[in-house]
């Protein structure tokens, strides 16, 4: 190995911050048992470690695999996870694990490890804050390339060529191209029990999916093009052709042609679609109730963190963002509600849906305090980071599960023309039953029918007309009850109302190279958060 490893280049803890192992820990045994079942971890990861060292300072194809991978961002960080990678062929007919066999010296060690690390993962952390390395940037001709695994315990001791180099504090991080051995922090595993013991993972939230994930690209037709802004949609087809055909014009409703299959041609009996869903495509919370929603223990709060260097700037703005931030997610719950025209007065129930959603997920950081302590001659810098106020937050739309929360159907023949959404930030506490008066509003009888299909065929629903229709008497209202079980603790954001009526696309124009046609949504707000409905087949 070069040299140049002997002298480290320091700097922070960021990106070597991880989640724990997630271990009992408790008084008595529980806890000498979670200490010995971590240090154990610990072994393993620094034996394989050891092992992939020697691997990666060997072979060109083995550093090549690894940086492919990484660089594929399966769950959206440069991660490869051993599980999902060990079979695939690297070079001549060889594994990934038959490659790391060579540098063992039995088979045992590795199923040892497996065993021990069923979360085993490979991190190609972004170093470009220092040098020129990151998962796209590194050199794969340069052998030079070190090896630790992620201690919770002690220092961190860095290999290279399967011999022990240095080591550094707990708190401190290389600045010179490594791969990190830890857990991944972004799967769990799911084992099955029932007839058979395999074994496999899923995320643990649907963000970390990649295969989920359409922010950052506009997908029309199947294709994605590269400039998403956080208010643009991406509409299904059929909506693209309700806007193209009506526009925004009051007269004409969009969910017409996407429900009842009306046009400025076919005016007439149109039938119900009984395919198509309306979705909670996106969110945006208001950043002025953050203190309102993270009032629980459990919530996720802002705090500031301390670090010790000598450098300017010894945090990469992404992982400032990232730390600001306590761990958790918030728990949204949305009570989606429209009335029935045979209920009457009676309450019915809303559909309940909820949303488990990151805070770095709903807000962007704008600014963050940096303060710099001078450590004096024996005694680095004390560099603190913290958000001064909620102004510094802003908002932003967040798809949930990537495609959005998908909602009953809205027929407006047997429901409300409104649909209202009450919005909670959920919070554990004791139970306790809402009960809300709502007027709502439909279309009149008159404009809809059964009508029997030719040939004798069953019934159809059918809407006699566009809009309203010729009907005299164009809407009723009712006044109904809703009814929802929630906690004490919960905090209630206000309701948002939508009217079939309303407009689901706004805006659209081009944007080129290549040219896509750009889409607004229609979005309502609670005062406390924004949704937007965007309808399409399923």
């Amino acid at each position: 190995m070069n040299k140049h490893f002997i002298y480290p280049l320091v700097a922070g803890i960021s990106l070597l911050s991880c989640q724990k192992d997630n271990l009992p820990v408790g008084p008595g045994i529980e806890s000498t048992v979670a200490v010995n079942a971590l240090s154990q971890s610990n072994l393993a990861r620094i034996e394989f470690s050891k092992i992939l060292s020697k691997a990666v300072y060997d072979s060109k194809d083995l550093r090549n695999f690894i940086k492919e991978i990484a660089i594929e961002q399966f769950d959206n960080d440069y991660d490869v996870f051993y599980p999902f990678i060990k079979d695939k062929i690297v070079k001549d007919g060889m594994s990934f694990r038959e490659i790391l066999l060579q540098y063992t010296d039995n088979e045992n060690t590795l199923k040892s490890i497996e065993a021990s690390l069923p979360l085993l993962n490979i991190y190609v952390p972004d170093l470009t804050m220092f040098n020129d390395f990151n998962a796209e940037k590194w050199d794969t001709n340069d052998n030079d390339i070190v090896v630790t695994a992620l201690n919770y315990e002690s220092e961190q001791t860095f290999y290279g060529d399967g011999n022990k180099l240095f080591s550094l504090a707990k708190n401190e991080i290389p600045g010179f191209p490594c791969l990190i051995v830890k857990d991944n922090e972004r799967l769990k595993q799911n084992i099955k029990v029932k007839g058979m013991s395999s074994t496999n993972y899923e995320f643990l939230d649907d963000v970390f999916n990649k295969k989920l994930n359409t922010k950052g690209a506009v997908i029309v037709d199947g294709v994605a093009h590269g400039y998403r802004d956080d208010n643009i949609v991406a509409p299904a087809q059929i909506v693209q052709q309700a806007f193209a055909e009506f526009g925004i014009d009051p007269i004409y409703w969009q969910r017409d042609y996407i429900y009842w299959g009306l046009s400025k041609t076919k005016p007439k009996n149109g039938s119900f679609n009984p395919q198509v869903r309306e979705f909670i495509h996106k969110v945006r919370v208001n950043p002025n109730i953050f203190y309102t929603i993270s009032d629980q223990p459990s919530d996720p709060k802002l705090t500031s963190f301390q670090h010790s260097s000598d450098l300017k700037d010894p945090v990469p703005w992404a992982d400032v963002v990232r730390r600001v931030w306590t761990d958790g997610n918030f728990e949204f719950r949305f009570y989606v509600y429209k009335g029935k025209r045979s209920a009457g007065s009676n309450a019915e129930k809303p559909d309940i849906k909820n949303l488990s959603i990151s805070p770095r997920d709903l807000f962007t950081v704008k600014k963050v305090k940096h303060t710099i302590k001078g450590g004096g001659i024996f005694h680095r810098d004390k560099h603190t980071y913290s958000i001064e106020s909620i102004n510094d937050l802003e908002g932003k739309w967040f798809t949930p599960n990537g495609t959005g929360i998908q909602l009953e159907q809205w027929d407006i023949a047997e429901e409300s023309m409104t649909m209202t959404i009450f919005v909670e930030e959920f919070d554990p506490g004791e139970i306790e039953e809402k009960e809300i008066t709502v007027s709502n509003k439909y279309s009149s009888s008159a404009n809809f029918k059964l009508d029997l299909g030719l040939g004798g065929l069953p019934k159809k629903l059918v809407k006699l007309d566009l809009s309203f229709g010729m009907s005299s008497q164009k809407e009723e209202t009712k006044v109904q009850r809703t009814k929802w079980t929630t906690t004490h603790t919960s905090d209630a954001l206000g309701n948002a109302t939508f009217y079939f009526s309303d407009p689901i696309l706004k805006v659209d124009y081009w944007k080129d190279k290549p040219a896509v046609r750009i889409y607004d949504g229609y979005s309502v707000g609670t005062g406390s958060i924004d949704i937007m409905l965007l309808p399409r087949p399923i």
